[in-house]
């Protein structure tokens, strides 16, 4: 891990850039600080994302860093929408080791313009797993595993408890 954050004036002061809310230029500069840059050489010192692709930020590591989880899930929607970063793999969602990896975009160039490519996070839509799976059956009227509260079986009346 380098000891600094690496910016070209471009980006510094690009409309997308200039456009992030507080949480989002923060996640934004913990990715940014987390890519490993190499020098290719030459006359022109070109610097090249090495590991472009495999940039992990867990939700732990953010709680750790100060974001809960929708603040974070919002400013990371926030530098995608924007052009900052993509996923380029999503994670299985709480398997051990199966992690969400990113990599560093170049689209932000182009925000604001007619070129500008808009991409988005992909919501979640299992149903088989966690809140979903328990939200899926409660409101699942025909599959009622769920009991209802005691004071609103049948008409909506309060039965008394024997």
């Amino acid at each position: 891990m380098s000891k600094g954050i690496w910016l070209t004036k471009d980006m510094l002061n690009s409309k997308a850039f200039r456009s992030l809310k507080a949480p989002s230029l923060l996640i934004l500069l913990d990715f940014l600080g987390k890519r490993r840059l190499s020098n290719l050489g030459g006359k022109r010192k070109r610097w090249v994302i090495t590991n472009n692709g495999e940039i992990e930020y867990t939700f732990s590591e953010a709680k750790k860093k100060g974001f809960t989880t929708p603040r974070f899930n919002r400013g990371r929607d926030e530098i995608i929408e924007k052009g900052f970063l993509d996923i380029a793999h999503k994670g299985s969602g709480g398997i051990k080791g199966d992690k969400t990896l990113y990599f560093i975009s170049e689209r932000w160039r182009k925000f604001g313009t007619s070129d500008f490519v808009v991409k988005n996070r992909s919501k979640d839509t299992r149903k088989g797993r966690g809140w979903a799976l328990y939200h899926s059956k409660r409101n699942d009227k025909s599959n009622r595993n769920f009991p209802e509260p005691l004071y609103f079986q049948g008409e909506n009346r309060i039965k008394s408890i024997e």
